[in-house]
């Protein structure tokens, strides 16, 4: 595979480029309406791959932090190694010289293990985020920060519309979001990838040119390499990115139907599972319906990815028809109840995480409750879902019964254990007198918008 290519400017044709809307730099005068909502929020990490996009970025929003910001946030660089180029490495260290000379702190992530041989973008994705999640839990962060630029929402649209996606595939990538509990913020949205490249040139510095970008194995740049007749065919990057804007609002909107379905119709279990009234849900509108069921399938499965919409729609036609049956969907369990639907956490293949807490400690277990170990305890704790056997012990000494927790919650909701003896199992009626307790990390049904 051949190298990475740097790139340096400015070339003799940066001027005459910079005289172009698309192309002209960003100048400081921007800077407050492009990173001003980020006064206040402590510490936030900004995901800096060494490209174009993302270098213009750092150096944008360190600009920002020392010129202009009257609160400004603590910056954390972090770069994603994916494993998949040995040059990586090197690139890595190309950008924690640039983030020292900006004063900033820098960390490397790595993507271990086996690399999948089908879905390579959509994984390394979905890796990327997990490790950026886990940094910005680790450091305290309150958002992360990604380049995402204007040619990326284009990109994003014309792929989802390629795969028949509904309003919110087709409303691309929000400026802002949520991804486990963090924001995730995407500041220059809006913006031309062609402005940015005239940042760094204007500045000269140089930027990483990653080869993948040019294989055109991969859809996005499939679609890259077709921008010039999709511009002639007047499915520009802006039109694109304009129509993504005004389908934002229109799903802002159908939001706050959901909203209001879910304070009526649905209700958040502290075990971590969810119940729908069957016959409100049949009485909404289809589309504010199967949200609320998408936003339940969200939190209780902790998913990273919005669930397809097609399959969504063929769980919820099935769940409510006359012959109904239970459904496995987003890592959930979805369960006809006679008049509620369940949604329970469904174990999967590899079983469910299991925690070890020290004690006067308190961990998130699962991505849906908050374990905590109290400071009395003698030794750390293990937290993990009760196996069968156990449950069965539970249920022979009167702790649990099902009229209190269905069965499906109880199977996935986690216990406490010191050497394979429990210890305490809130969830199912074994509170212990010295503190171990869960509660949960969200309180009310909300989105997954990463």
């Amino acid at each position: 595979m051949p190298p990475p290519r740097s790139r340096a400017g400015p070339p003799p044709s940066a001027n005459a480029r910079a005289a172009e809307p698309d192309a002209c730099p960003i100048e400081d005068r921007e800077l407050s309406r492009l990173f001003g909502g980020l006064e206040g929020l402590g510490d936030i990490v900004l995901a800096v791959s060494g490209g174009a996009d993302s270098l213009a970025m750092l150096l944008l929003v360190a600009h920002w932090v020392r010129r202009v910001a009257s609160a400004p946030p603590r910056l954390h660089v972090i770069t994603v190694d994916h494993g998949l180029r040995p040059e990586a490495t090197t690139e890595a260290r190309q950008v924690a010289a640039i983030a020292s000379g900006l004063g900033l702190a820098h960390a490397t992530l790595v993507w271990q293990g086996e690399k999948p041989k089908t879905g390579l973008p959509a994984k390394a994705r979905a890796a990327r985020y997990r490790l950026l999640l886990e940094a910005a839990k680790r450091l305290g962060a309150n958002a992360i920060l990604t380049a995402h630029t204007r040619d990326d929402q284009a990109e994003t649209v014309l792929m989802r519309l390629a795969r028949g996606s509904g309003l919110d595939g087709l409303s691309g990538m929000a400026p802002a979001g949520e991804i486990g509990g963090i924001a995730l913020l995407r500041p220059l949205i809006g913006h031309p990838r062609s402005r940015l490249v005239t940042t760094l040139e204007r500045e000269g510095l140089s930027w990483i040119e990653d080869p993948s970008n040019e294989n055109a194995a991969h859809e996005r740049v499939r679609l890259r390499l077709a921008s010039g007749q999709l511009h002639r065919l007047g499915l520009g990057n802006e039109a694109l990115a304009t129509t993504a804007r005004r389908l934002q609002r229109a799903r802002l909107a159908l939001e706050h139907g959901v909203d209001a379905l879910a304070r009526t119709a649905a209700v958040l279990a502290p075990a971590g599972y969810a119940e729908i009234d069957l016959a409100a849900l049949r009485l909404a509108p289809e589309e504010i319906a199967l949200r609320l069921l998408g936003r339940a399938l969200a939190v209780i499965g902790a998913a990273t990815e919005p669930t397809r919409l097609a399959r969504l729609e063929r769980a919820f036609a099935g769940v409510l028809a006359p012959d109904a049956k239970p459904v496995t969907l987003g890592g959930c369990r979805i369960l006809p109840r006679g008049r509620r639907l369940l949604v329970c956490r469904e174990a999967g293949r590899s079983g469910l995480p299991t925690l070890e807490l020290a004690p006067g400690t308190q961990a998130v277990w699962d991505c849906r409750l908050v374990a905590t170990c109290g400071p009395g305890e003698p030794a750390p704790l293990v937290v993990r879902a009760p196996t069968a056997s156990e449950l069965k012990g539970l249920a022979d000494a009167g702790h649990w019964r099902r009229g209190t927790l269905p069965l499906e919650a109880a199977r996935t909701a986690p216990a406490f254990f010191r050497n394979d003896q429990l210890v305490a199992a809130p969830l199912h009626g074994v509170a212990s007198a010295d503190g171990p307790h869960l509660g949960l990390v969200r309180s009310v049904l909300g989105t997954a918008t990463a």
